[in-house]
């Protein structure tokens, strides 16, 4: 039996699961605001998306972009984070969400030879 309240194997996963989304998640909120706050929107890319990607949880952090990008505090995103937030949003059926997200980015910022739709 596992260390869950469930008690079941499989509810033990999820439950580790799940809480490990919550702590991500919580890390990339932390992580979001700090490099906006310090004015270092490019540690996002080259130091804390990669170990969202290293850690196999880089969903919070793109959850988290969408947001920041339609209130203005982001203005830019690097061309593989465009990328995997264009998949995920397609996977989950929301491709409003990107197009809602492009027209808020600084259009010198986009690379279009990397542009495809998932």
């Amino acid at each position: 039996m596992g260390a869950g309240a469930g008690g079941e194997p499989a509810e033990d996963a999820a439950a580790d699961a799940a809480a490990a989304d919550a702590a991500a998640g919580g890390a990339a909120d932390v992580a979001l605001d700090a490099c906006l706050a310090l004015g270092a929107p490019g540690a996002l890319w080259d130091a804390v998306a990669p170990r969202f990607r290293a850690a196999g949880r880089p969903g919070p952090l793109l959850d988290r972009l969408l947001p920041a990008v339609r209130a203005g505090r982001l203005g830019a995103l690097a061309p593989e984070v465009m990328q995997a937030l264009a998949a995920r949003c397609a996977a989950a059926g929301r491709p409003a969400d990107v197009e809602r997200c492009v027209l808020r980015l600084d259009l010198a910022s986009l690379d279009f030879n990397q542009a495809r739709v998932p």
